[in-house]
């Protein structure tokens, strides 16, 4: 999903909300911009600290992984630790 915030008006107004006489015709075009949501993915282990891999990625425990939304997620971590 995309995110879309006001950024302003096309004569440069940056108010969402736009009061004025109407005397004439008039145009006015409102701009958006289109914001990718990111989300944080923290990846521990316990009661040792692991290896975690995120999409074929390795991280050390306590890592924290930004993705986007909607990103397919694949984690995986060691069958067997030795301490």
């Amino acid at each position: 999903m995309v995110l879309y915030v006001f950024q302003g008006w096309s004569d440069g107004d940056l108010n969402p909300v736009k009061s004025f006489t109407l005397i004439g015709n008039v145009s006015f075009i409102a701009l958006y911009a289109a914001v990718t949501l990111e989300f944080t993915l923290i990846v521990n282990s316990s009661p040792i600290a692991v290896t975690i891999t995120v999409n074929g990625v390795p991280y050390p425990s306590g890592s924290s992984v930004k993705l986007g939304e909607g990103t397919p997620v694949t984690i995986s971590v060691p069958t067997e630790v030795e301490a």
